[in-house]
């Protein structure tokens, strides 16, 4: 009981950690023209412990989506940006269940992948909108 309540909070320990890694990367991605999707996936096979002893895996497939040739001022444009990291993360988290099966697929992979890429797509967003209006 008490090694899935650890396991359960090194998991989101190591979420948040990603999530803190993604959401410093806008700056990045707007000199770029790319947004970075990142499809986490927690995995039952071990291949190593914490320091607690706690057994965790969580393997992320990353993916950039290009918007250089979008005009995120644009609300056609942005939308249809939102739209490629939507279908970048579907496909990202049905090659991570096909990589690593589950007894069920994770309904939070495409969520998080989703919920950490539109971070950086406002944050394009409003700097394409602030650069339109000088």
């Amino acid at each position: 009981m008490n090694t899935n309540i650890l396991a359960r909070q090194t998991l989101r320990l190591v979420l948040l950690a990603i999530g803190i890694a993604i959401a410093g990367g806008p700056v990045v991605a707007q000199e770029v023209s790319e947004i970075t999707v990142v499809a986490p996936r927690p995995v039952t096979r071990v291949v190593g412990r914490t320091s607690s002893g706690v057994p965790v895996e969580l393997v992320t497939l990353t993916r950039h989506v290009s918007y250089a040739d979008l005009d995120l001022a644009k609300s056609a444009d942005a939308a249809a940006l939102e739209a490629r990291v939507n279908d970048t993360a579907k496909e990202a988290c049905k090659q991570l269940d096909t990589l690593y099966p589950l007894r069920s697929s994770d309904p939070e992979c495409f969520k998080k992948a989703v919920d950490g890429a539109m971070v950086q797509v406002k944050a394009a967003v409003a700097a394409a909108i602030a650069d339109s209006n000088k």
